[in-house]
């Protein structure tokens, strides 16, 4: 007879969400979008302090295979890795959440239709469409045994991810933040947030003002509706160093610090600007 093994204790109970701690303390969770397929990125990032990275794989060009490689360096630096996929796409989805994930930032969150996918995506069944990775994967470390063995035993230690803990532990954990970045998600603001009933909202500036070709008041008035729907129902809402519209913080919100690249170019653009400055006053020989 195959003798029971369990390792303890198995690592996906011991899994930490930094962003979910700063909530439970009151403060605003620090985030920044990571388009750079950089992993030492991250490790910078933890030793600033940053709560949460927003790895994004919409509009980067590279792939699930690194983005693993991000959410691990992300890990050991204690910052909590969030991915946005391309698409509500539960079969990408759930391997996003195979390969470590804490949470999915879902794109174009436009109805009730939309929020409910988003919402099921992140659930195994009965109530969710999320694939079983079982412990092939690298949210369950590993740990554990093929599914015929684990039903066979008769602790939940042995069973490990065939059990309920695990299931309730990785539907605990997984963050979802939706992206209402269109007007018809903005019109459809309290039928997605009561449908999808999300962590936390985003309110996407930069492809709102396109379809509302650039229109400030009407970007300001788009940010407040869905502020203001946030607010009523205690769902956190991002709030953006330097942005237009409602900015006061309530029990919930992130605050969005920017995004890597532009950062970096910034940075660099001032450096060079100092150094030739630098340059034109040093005295002529």
């Amino acid at each position: 007879m195959r003798r029971e093994v369990a390792i303890k204790p198995p690592l996906w109970k011991t899994r930490a969400n930094r962003l979910k701690s700063a909530q439970l303390k009151g403060r605003p969770a620090l985030a920044m979008w990571v388009t750079m397929p950089w992993p030492p990125l991250l490790e910078i990032l933890g030793a600033y302090g940053l709560d949460v990275a927003f790895i994004d794989l919409e509009h980067a060009s590279f792939g699930l295979d690194v983005a693993q490689n991000m959410i691990v360096a992300a890990e050991h630096a204690g910052v909590t890795p969030l991915v946005r996929p391309a698409a509500i796409d539960p079969a990408e989805i759930s391997k996003i959440l195979d390969a470590g994930a804490h949470g999915i930032i879902f794109p174009l969150v436009n109805d009730a239709a939309d929020a409910q996918l988003a919402r099921r995506s992140l659930r195994y069944p009965p109530e969710g469409v999320r694939a079983w990775g079982g412990s092939h994967t690298r949210h369950a470390m590993w740990q554990g045994t093929s599914a015929v063995t684990a039903l066979r035993a008769t602790t939940d230690e042995a069973k490990g991810v065939y059990s309920t803990a695990y299931v309730e532990k990785a539907a605990a954990d997984v963050v979802s933040l939706f992206l209402v970045e269109t007007v018809r998600g903005v019109e459809n603001i309290d039928a997605i947030l009561d449908a999808g009933a999300p962590d936390l909202v985003c309110f996407g500036w930069g492809d709102f003002s396109v379809e509302v070709r650039f229109d400030l008041a009407a970007c300001e008035a788009a940010a407040t509706r869905v502020y203001e729907a946030c607010r009523r129902r205690g769902i956190g809402v991002s709030i953006s160093v330097g942005q237009s519209g409602p900015t006061r913080f309530y029990p919930g919100c992130y605050l969005v610090v920017g995004i890597d690249s532009l950062i970096l170019s910034t940075a660099l653009g001032e450096t060079l600007a100092a150094a030739r400055e630098g340059i034109a006053a040093r005295p002529a020989k």
